[in-house]
C-alpha cells in the first residue's frame, strides 16, 4: 500500500514537470522558427530589391550598401552564392571591394568552405591588397593550384619586381609543400632555361616558355625552340609574342606560317603587317615589303615611323620612289622620330636644301639635346657654309674637340674626329685621341690603335686589336676597308678572305652612302676582292674585277699602275 502511495506521488509530479519542459522545448522551437522566418523574409527583402536595380543597371552606392545589408541575414551556402554572384555585376572598382568585404563576412559564418576565401583573396589582389589576399589564403591547407596561383599575385608588385621576388622568396621557402610557388621563385630568381621550363609546365603562363624558348635560340639550338614555338602556338598562347621570336630568328618561313593562321581581322593589324613587310625584306621581296610600307602609310600613318623610313630606304637603294617625298610625307606625322629626322636631313643635304636641313636638326636638338650623332651633322652641314665662307679647317677641330670636352661620351664625334685628324695627317691630336679613348671604347677606337700599330710595325698588338674592331654596329667603312687590308696583308688566307667577305656583306646589306662616297666605296671593295684573288694566283678573276673598278672610277691613276701588276705574263 505504501508503495502504491510513492508511486501515485512520483506520477503526479512526473506528469507536470514533462509539460513543462515540452511548453519551455516547444518556445524555443517556435521563437527559433519566427527568428529563421524573420531573417529568411529580411534577405528576400533584401535581395528583391538588388534585383530592381540590378534590372535597371543601377550599381551605384545604394546597390552595394543593400548588398551588405542582405549579408547580416545571409545563413546558407547558397545565400552567399546569390549574394556573390549580385556583387560580381557591379562596376570596377567598387565590385572587388564589395566582394572581399562579403567574402571576409562568409568565411566568418562558413569557416570551413575554403571557396570564399579564394573568393575573397582574388578580390584583394584585384584591389592592390596584397596583404589581405595573403591573411585570406594562408589557412587553406592542402593549397591546391589555384591557391598557389593566388599567393604568386599576391606577391606581384608592378613596378616592384625586387619587392615581388622578395616575397616569393618568403613564400617558397616558408611553405615547401607549394610546388608552383617555388617554380615560379626560382625562375624570377635565377631566369635559367631549366628554371624558366619547369614554371611554363607547372603554370602554364606562356611568358616562361617564350622566355625559355628565347633561351635556346641564343643557345642557336634551333631544333629546341622550333620544338617549343610549335607547341606554344598549338596551345594558342601569345601569338603576337611568337610572330616577334620567329622573326627575331629571322625565320620567314615559320613567321609566314604563323600570319597564315592568324585570323582575317588580326592580320590586317598594322604591327603583323608591319611584321610581314619586315620579313619579305629578309627574303629580298623588296616590291611586296614596299607595298605593305606604303598601304601602313596610307591606312595607319600614326602607327610608326618605320614604314616611311623603310620605303625611303628602298627608294635610295631600288629606286621606285622620291625618298624625300617619302619622308617629309612622314615627318608630318613623326615629327619627333630620331631615325626619321636624320635620314630626312640627309635626303635635304643630297637635295641641296643644307638650310633647311640646318634648321630641321637645330630644332631636333632643341628637344634632343644629348644626341650626339644630330649634333655632329648639323656640324659638319655649318662647316661646309663655313669653308665657302673661307673659314680654316682648324676651326672644325676645334670645336669636335670643345664638344668631346664636355660629353666625353660623344663616340660619335669621336670617331669622325678620328677620320678628319687621319685625312689631315694630324698625328700629334690622333695620339691625344688614342689616349682618351682605349681600344674597349669601340670598334672605331680600336680602329684607331689598329692603323697605328700597323703603321709602326707592331703586328702583335695589331694582330690583338684586330678583334676589337669587328663591333659592326659602330664600324664606319673605312673601319671595313682597314681591316680587310690589314689581314690580306699579315694574316693567313682563310682569315683575309672573312674579312673581305665581311666587307662586301655589310655593303651589300647595311651601307647607305651619298652617290659619291658609295662608288668610292664600291672601288676599294673590288680593289680589295681583286688583290685577294692574286694572291690566291687567280689572275684572270683579278683582272675582271680590276676592269668593274676602273669603270666606276676612271679617273683614278693607282688603278692603272695596279692593272700592269695584274697583266698576263709571257
Amino acid at each position: 500500500m505504501r508503495r502504491f502511495l510513492k508511486d501515485t506521488v512520483r506520477h503526479r509530479w512526473f506528469f507536470p514537470a514533462a509539460a513543462l519542459l515540452f511548453t519551455i522545448f516547444t518556445a524555443i522551437i517556435l521563437t527559433l522558427s519566427i527568428g529563421t522566418i524573420r531573417t529568411r523574409a529580411f534577405f528576400d527583402r533584401t535581395v528583391r530589391r538588388i534585383e530592381i536595380l540590378d534590372r535597371r543597371g543601377e550599381y551605384d552606392d545604394d546597390y552595394h550598401r543593400e548588398l551588405r545589408d542582405a549579408a547580416r541575414y545571409a545563413r546558407s551556402t547558397s545565400d552567399w552564392r546569390k549574394l556573390l554572384q549580385l556583387a560580381w555585376k557591379s562596376h570596377e572598382p567598387e565590385r572587388w571591394s564589395t566582394l572581399q568585404e562579403l567574402a571576409e563576412i562568409a568565411v566568418g559564418a562558413l569557416p570551413r568552405d575554403a571557396r570564399w576565401r579564394i573568393i575573397g583573396a582574388y578580390a584583394a589582389v584585384r584591389r592592390g591588397d596584397r596583404d589581405s589576399a595573403r591573411d585570406l589564403i594562408i589557412p587553406i591547407e592542402p593549397a591546391g593550384e589555384t591557391v598557389q596561383h593566388l599567393h604568386i599575385l599576391a606577391a606581384l608588385e608592378p613596378g616592384r619586381p625586387d619587392r615581388s621576388l622578395e616575397r616569393l622568396r618568403e613564400y617558397r621557402d616558408a611553405y615547401e609543400e607549394l610546388d608552383t610557388v617555388r617554380s615560379v621563385a626560382e625562375a624570377l630568381d635565377n631566369p635559367s632555361r631549366e628554371a624558366l621550363t619547369a614554371a611554363w609546365d607547372t603554370t602554364g603562363v606562356s611568358a616562361f616558355g617564350i622566355n625559355s624558348a628565347l633561351h635556346a635560340a641564343v643557345d642557336d639550338d634551333r631544333e629546341e625552340t622550333r620544338q617549343m614555338l610549335e607547341l606554344l602556338w598549338t596551345e594558342g598562347h601569345e601569338e603576337t609574342a611568337l610572330l616577334y621570336l620567329a622573326a627575331w630568328l629571322r625565320d620567314t618561313d615559320r613567321l609566314f606560317r604563323y600570319l597564315r593562321r592568324l585570323s582575317p581581322q588580326r592580320a590586317v593589324e598594322p604591327e603583323i603587317l608591319l611584321l610581314q613587310a619586315d620579313a619579305y625584306l629578309v627574303q629580298a621581296q623588296w616590291r611586296e615589303a614596299r607595298a605593305i610600307y606604303r598601304e601602313l602609310q596610307e591606312l595607319h600613318p600614326e602607327y610608326s615611323a618605320i614604314p616611311f623610313v623603310n620605303d625611303a630606304v628602298l627608294s635610295v637603294r631600288h629606286g621606285g620612289g622620291d625618298p624625300l617625298k617619302i619622308l617629309l610625307r612622314g615627318d608630318t606625322r613623326h615629327p619627333r622620330n630620331r631615325d626619321l629626322q636624320l635620314f630626312l636631313a640627309q635626303q635635304l643635304v643630297l637635295a641641296d636644301r643644307q638650310e633647311e636641313a640646318i634648321s630641321r636638326l637645330e630644332k631636333f636638338l632643341e628637344i634632343y639635346p644629348r644626341e650626339h650623332s644630330v649634333w655632329l651633322m648639323n656640324r659638319l652641314l655649318r662647316a661646309r657654309r663655313e669653308t665657302a665662307a673661307g673659314a680654316p679647317p682648324e676651326r672644325l677641330e676645334g670645336d669636335f674637340w670643345t664638344y668631346l670636352n664636355q660629353h666625353d661620351d660623344a663616340h660619335s664625334v669621336a670617331a669622325f674626329l678620328g677620320r678628319l685628324l687621319l685625312i689631315r695627317g694630324n698625328t700629334e691630336s690622333l695620339a691625344e685621341l688614342r689616349r682618351r679613348y682605349p681600344p674597349e671604347t669601340g670598334a672605331w677606337a680600336a680602329t684607331l690603335h689598329l692603323i697605328a700599330a700597323v703603321g709602326s710595325h707592331r703586328i702583335a698588338d695589331a694582330e690583338e686589336l684586330l678583334p676589337l674592331t669587328r663591333e659592326e654596329s659602330e664600324l664606319p667603312w673605312t673601319g671595313w676597308y682597314n681591316r680587310a687590308l690589314f689581314a690580306l696583308q699579315y694574316l693567313p688566307m682563310p682569315e683575309a678572305g672573312a674579312a673581305v667577305s665581311a666587307f662586301r656583306t655589310w655593303w651589300e646589306r647595311d651601307a647607305l652612302l651619298p652617290p659619291e662616297i658609295d662608288d668610292r666605296v664600291r672601288t676599294e671593295l673590288l680593289l680589295l676582292e681583286a688583290e685577294y684573288a692574286r694572291l690566291r694566283e687567280d689572275h684572270s678573276r683579278a683582272r675582271e674585277l680590276l676592269d668593274r673598278a676602273i669603270s666606276i672610277s676612271p679617273e683614278r691613276e693607282r688603278l692603272y699602275s695596279y692593272r700592269t701588276l695584274l697583266a698576263p705574263r709571257d
